[in-house]
């Protein structure tokens, strides 16, 4: 995606300011449009003390909510592909979090909404870009339904 690599770029030239805003946007969208039936496919087998599946959560900040709330992480002895959506959906949570006010780590509202330097900081800068490769990586490797098929015949 080319506003991913302009956000590395923003970064590359010191414009960290400017690499954090299209950073948390670019890192939204994706989640927006995509994460949830992802996760959704990923996590499909998962169901609530109600025995519905997590089609049930709603917008992308509750579906990661309930997956780092409600889904343990695999046996220590499993492999990094098994991981591989875990490594995604961990950090999400704390971008996705709904603050308006300055914490700790990188936060996309936080970010997008107050327009401080409480929440502008630096030093988010790389975690904010580790969080936008790691998702669209994730999201670009996860076969379609229709690769999926056609592999299988």
């Amino acid at each position: 995606m080319e506003l991913a690599r302009r956000a590395v770029d923003c970064a590359a030239a010191d414009h960290w300011e400017g690499a954090l805003s299209i950073a948390a946007n670019v890192t939204n969208t994706p989640v927006e449009q995509h994460a949830i039936a992802w996760y959704q496919d990923e996590f499909g087998s998962t169901r609530n003390a109600q025995n519905m599946p997590i089609t049930g959560v709603k917008g992308p900040g509750a579906t990661i909510d309930y997956v780092v709330t409600n889904i343990p992480l695999p046996e220590r002895t499993v492999g990094v592909f098994e991981l591989r959506a875990h490594l995604v959906v961990r950090p999400l949570s704390s971008t996705f979090q709904h603050t308006s006010a300055g914490n700790d780590t990188f936060n996309r509202n936080a970010v997008a909404h107050p327009s401080s330097y409480d929440s502008y900081r630096e030093e988010f800068t790389v975690p904010a870009l580790l969080t936008m490769h790691s998702l669209l990586r994730g999201l670009d490797e996860k076969p379609t339904v229709a690769e999926r098929v056609a592999g299988a015949t």
